[in-house]
């Protein structure tokens, strides 16, 4: 049984590999801790995620998918994130989110 599994998630990864090489991999955006789709305010740990990743991409030139995930992620920030909880870092997330906003694309792959 535990050989058996040990080769599907083996013939898994190979296909993934593949599809990566073959440019058409997709991963979803799942939150690897709860298997659920990641979605805001959810998951304390997915909002301080997303604030640093925003605060990482601050200034600089992302990809046409990495800023519409973020801006997607951040499309009601009438929401409950925890980020809000410190005031500081829920200013400089508004701060970050508007200069992202008003960048432009990459012009990288994705």
């Amino acid at each position: 049984m535990y050989m058996h599994s040990f080769n599907e998630t083996l013939e898994h990864y190979r296909g993934m590999l593949l599809a990566q090489q073959e440019g058409r991999l997709q991963l979803p955006n799942e939150n690897l801790d709860t298997g659920e789709l990641t979605k805001p305010t959810a998951y304390p740990f997915t909002d301080e995620t997303y604030a640093e990743l925003l605060a990482k991409v601050y200034g600089r030139p992302v990809s046409a998918t990495l800023r519409s995930d973020i801006l997607i992620f951040y499309s009601d920030t009438g929401a409950p994130f925890a980020t809000k909880k410190d005031p500081k870092a829920w200013q400089n997330v508004l701060d970050e989110l508007g200069k992202l906003k008003a960048s432009s694309v990459a012009g990288t792959s994705e």
